[in-house]
Formats: C-alpha cells, structure tokens, sequence
C-alpha cells in the first residue's frame, strides 16, 4: 500500500523529521524545494521515519515517501510541505557601537547585544588607511590600546546571529579621535617616567628610562610654583633610579620636574 499521513515533528534551519503511516518493511523518499523540477532521493530506508538533513534556510519543501513491497516499490504518497526555519534578522547598526574613556593611547569601545547575537568582529583603522585590525569576541566592550595620540580612528561590528551563516553587514563606521598630549606629557611618556609612592612621605622614588647615558636634574616645586628642591645625577643608559628625600616638606601638592637632554617632563606629586 501507498504510504500515508507523511507529517513532521520537528524542523531546524537546515534538518527536519518525519515520519508516516505504512506497512512496509523499506521504504524511500524523495524531496525537492517548492516549484523545482528535479527531485532528490533517499533509498533503503529501513523505518516509518528518517531525518532529512542538508537542507537549504528558509526553503519550503515537498516530500513524497514509497514502500516496497518485495522488490516493487508503492505508488508516492501525496505530497508533504513544510519549510525549514529562517535565519533571525541579524543587523549591526542595532548594536549601537560607540566609544568610551577615550585617552591619548587607549579607547574603550562598546555596544549592545542585538536579538539573537551571539558574537561580534571588530574592525579598527587610523582614518584615511585602507587595512583594518581585526578583534573577534563574544564580548560587549573592547578595550583598544596603543593608539597613537591625537589621532582619528574609524571602527565598526559585524555581528554572528543565530542560524546559518547568518552574519550581519558592516555596522556604519564610527569615528573617534585619540587625546592629544602636551609637550611634558608626552616627553614624560616617552620617558617612561614613574614615581612611588605617590602620595610619598619621607622619600620619593623616580624611575626613568634613557636612551643614552646623560646629566639628569629633578627639581620639586610647591602648589604656588616656589623651587623647594633640586638634585642632579648622571645616569647611564636604560632603566634608571633615584630618589629625592622629603622628609622636610609639608604635606600637599608638588610638581616634580624632570631635565634632560630631551626637554623637561613634569607631573603632579602629593606628600601625605
């Protein structure tokens, strides 16, 4: 007898099951998208079920199921449509992909999760470059670093979705531009200036970087911009050390300048 009652229980973007009524002991199936003229096919199949797998995302079907009865096979029952699932809608401009805590080297880029999402790629450039840096993550922040400083950048998302192969377009690019650097600030990081403890008490520790060995002066100044102390040394190429001794100084505001052959690098100090 011709199988009947071919239904599914169950459909995925690419899979569905079904099933049908018959008392053969093997059957076969044939399956073509809606309106095509060739049908494919699966033989020998040994139970009132199979998982028709491979399929296209959001394409209706129609299904046709034969048994056999000995080696002559059944008429085709009537025809079974259903449609696979389709992707959910994956749009990046729903991330809303902005930036935050902008610095001179740094800049924190974040956004929101759209419907269905499940990872996100960053692409960022120097504005008026070609090449994009890539940063893959499931994330909803991404923090950039060693950026350059007083420098505009261009950024956008693309955003993986639920499905198959369901990833978003390019998001709108989204400028920002890098804080800019005053000249002590800048030769102060060149310098890889540092001081601890800062607050200090009784003694402040420096630590500088040379690129040749070089007379080094430190001079401390207070809030009213009054010369309290001064010390030179001279110090050899590389990581360097040196302290000035505080232990005289009220408590309060200080700025520690620092001169070398590159200029004079100054940054904010306090005494407890």
């Amino acid at each position: 007898p011709v199988p009947a009652a071919v239904t599914t229980d169950s459909i995925s973007y690419q899979s569905a099951y079904l099933s049908w009524e018959g008392s053969s002991e093997v059957y076969q199936l044939r399956f073509r998208p809606e309106g095509a003229a060739e049908w494919s096919g699966v033989e020998g199949v040994g139970a009132q079920m199979l998982i028709l797998e491979g399929l296209d995302v959001c394409t209706g079907y129609e299904v046709q199921v034969s048994g056999f009865c000995g080696d002559f096979p059944s008429g085709w029952s009537e025809s079974f449509f259903f449609s696979t699932i389709c992707n959910p809608a994956c749009d990046s401009d729903a991330a809303m992909l902005t930036v935050l805590d902008l610095t001179d080297t740094t800049a924190m880029l974040v956004w929101a999760a759209p419907d269905a999402a499940l990872s996100y790629e960053l692409q960022v450039r120097r504005s008026g470059t070609t090449a994009w840096d890539t940063y893959p993550t499931t994330g909803l922040e991404l923090q950039l670093e060693n950026l350059d400083s007083c420098s505009a950048y261009d950024a956008r998302i693309w955003v993986t979705c639920e499905g198959v192969n369901n990833i978003s377009q390019p998001s709108a690019t989204m400028n920002f531009e890098t804080t800019c650097l005053t000249g002590t600030e800048n030769l102060a990081r060149q310098l890889r200036l540092e001081v601890a403890p800062n607050p200090f008490r009784e003694t402040l520790g420096i630590q500088l970087e040379l690129k040749q060995a070089q007379a080094v002066q430190y001079l401390l100044y207070n809030a009213a911009g009054q010369q309290l102390l001064q010390q030179e040394e001279t110090l050899a190429q590389g990581v360097q050390q040196s302290s000035l001794s505080t232990a005289t100084l009220p408590a309060g505001l200080y700025w520690l300048s620092v001169r070398t052959e590159r200029g004079v690098a100054t940054i904010k100090v306090i005494k407890q």
